[in-house]
């Protein structure tokens, strides 16, 4: 057990890193704007605390106004809330997240001078910098994980002129900012240059980088001696029911159908009409024998016959990893483990913008600039390093969390792990967020948060679940690259032997894959 994390110390530590907050923040206003603060109805604290409930997604400032008018008997207007809040410079933030982090890193013994392995990845919201009605801008924001300690370092806010300039922005993250010697830069396939790994080996930093599979020019790289090329399959198994095939041809077909002008539907309609009454005349006056009856019966069966009840689609992919890490000290299977694990800079970006106000930011400024949007980045981020400190909290004060076990099912052996509900635990923050920001937490409060609000779901890992958008019309939407769609064309493909509906690269894909059809 980690000594730090008793309940007793993290309740006393908490209160001390949000001691007389209220005085802080005053302290900030009056030293950044030199002027001399007024005592008002709302504190300083109130408001900050009414930032942290407006990063809650789908919450308007005119219901925390309301709630907050409701709880004090006041009748404040929520524009007395946006002008407390324009007088708190960002550096109060910055100080304040930079004081949340360091309190988790003393709690977990974090040493900063070991080496980490750090993940980079860029992620897109809408924001509204220039104040334009009904307009929304595609802003890109670039996140930086600490993959060894599980924690984000950084995130910012580039804005929505530098949406392809990821390796610029990235070049100069790493110019301006030290890591311990001997830390990797886990990067996927946006980060694909030959300049980059040049630029990389000239400051010695060590890297994994998923490159381009088409990518064959590395005598670009000036000390390709020193560069590592690996490539590795990872296979698949997907399996489809004809149900799920079947509304995905009706869906295509109707798709088409409606391509055609409306005059040409009703002509269509009309010929249909008069065919159906040929024929019937001509049942009527045809005299038939049995041996045309089982024909006709086999006609009809063979057009309600099902061609396939689930049909299995193996998909190998191919990746090709580039490293100068020592071969002696990293194997080709580590470097793959190594690459793997940034996938944790994904599951960060997902945790933002499933429990905060990050994917669909609207803030109105006059200064038409991203400090609004950046100070509630960086009260997101405070929020999760104190969900991480509940969690560890109720990890290491609690004997009956069920451990990882292997099970032989289906005729393999299946690894199950328990992981904490870590968006669950981010709303029992926002139960307690009045006390830890006022300095006034106690222990019984804490320990029914940690037994109420930390919860462990089982997780069966190895599976491959489809991607996909719940937005329609967003990203994987758009491109029809869900999974399910994808595994449907290549049945497709498979059944009529034509490939002319997939890509390029789907033709690729597909000439990898194995298809059977039970």
């Amino acid at each position: 057990m980690n000594s730090n994390f008793s309940y007793e110390n993290i309740v006393k530590e908490l209160n001390l890193t949000f001691h007389d907050l209220n005085n802080v923040i005053k302290n900030e206003v009056e030293n950044y704007n030199d002027i001399t603060t007024r005592k008002r109805e709302i504190s300083f604290i109130e408001n900050l605390l009414c930032k942290f409930y407006y990063s809650v997604p789908k919450t308007t400032k005119t219901e925390i106004t309301s709630s907050f008018n409701f709880e004090n008997n006041t009748s404040l207007s929520r524009q007395a809330f946006d002008y407390r809040e324009n007088t708190v410079p960002f550096r109060f933030y910055v100080n304040l997240y930079n004081k949340v982090q360091k309190l988790y890193k003393t709690l977990m013994k974090i040493e900063d001078k070991k080496p980490i392995i750090l993940a980079v990845d860029g992620t897109f919201n809408n924001i509204n910098s220039l104040n334009k009605k009904d307009n929304l801008e595609t802003c890109l924001n670039m996140g930086y994980y600490d993959v060894t300690n599980d924690i984000p370092l950084e995130i910012t806010i580039e804005g929505s002129n530098k949406k392809n300039n990821e390796l610029s922005i990235l070049q100069k993250y790493l110019k301006n900012n030290q890591f311990p010697n001997n830390s990797i830069l886990v990067l996927d396939r946006a980060y694909c240059s030959y300049d980059f790994i040049n630029y990389l080996l000239k400051t010695n930093l060590k890297f994994v980088i998923r490159f381009r599979n088409n990518c064959k020019n590395f005598d670009k790289i000036k000390e390709i001696e020193n560069i590592r090329i690996l490539k590795y399959f990872d296979e698949f198994n997907n399996t489809l029911p004809y149900e799920k095939y079947k509304k995905y041809i009706d869906k295509v077909e109707k798709k088409n159908k409606g391509k055609y002008k409306i005059s040409n539907m009703k002509e269509k309609n009309q010929d249909k009409k008069k065919k159906n009454k040929k024929d019937k005349n001509k049942k009527e006056n045809v005299i038939t024998d049995n041996k045309e009856i089982n024909n006709t019966d086999n006609k009809e069966t063979n057009k309600n016959e099902i061609p396939f009840k689930n049909a299995e689609i193996k998909i190998k992919y191919e990746y090709t990893l580039l490293t100068n890490l020592n071969k002696d000290s990293y194997n080709d299977e580590k470097i793959k483990e190594i690459y793997k694990k940034r996938w944790n800079i994904e599951i960060f970006f997902k945790l933002l913008k499933y429990n905060f106000k990050f994917e669909h930011l609207v803030e109105h400024n006059k200064k038409m600039d991203y400090d609004k949007y950046k100070k509630l980045c960086l009260v997101n981020l405070i929020i999760i390093y104190l969900a991480k400190i509940i969690e560890k909290t109720h990890y290491f004060n609690n004997n009956n969390i069920k451990r990882d076990y292997t099970e032989y099912k289906k005729g393999k052996l299946i690894k199950y792990v328990y992981r904490p509900n870590r968006t669950n635990i981010i709303k029992g923050i926002f139960k307690i967020i009045s006390d830890i920001l006022n300095g006034k937490l106690k222990k019984d409060v804490l320990t029914s948060l940690c037994s109420n609000y930390v919860v462990y779901n089982r997780v069966e890992l190895g599976l491959h679940k489809e991607r996909k958008s719940k937005t329609p019309f967003l990203k994987w939407y758009v491109k029809g690259h869900s999974n399910r769609s994808l595994l449907c064309k290549f049945i497709e493909a498979f059944i009529t032997k034509n490939t002319d509906k997939l890509n390029k690269n789907h033709k690729v894909l597909y000439n990898t894959c194995t298809i059977t059809l039970k």
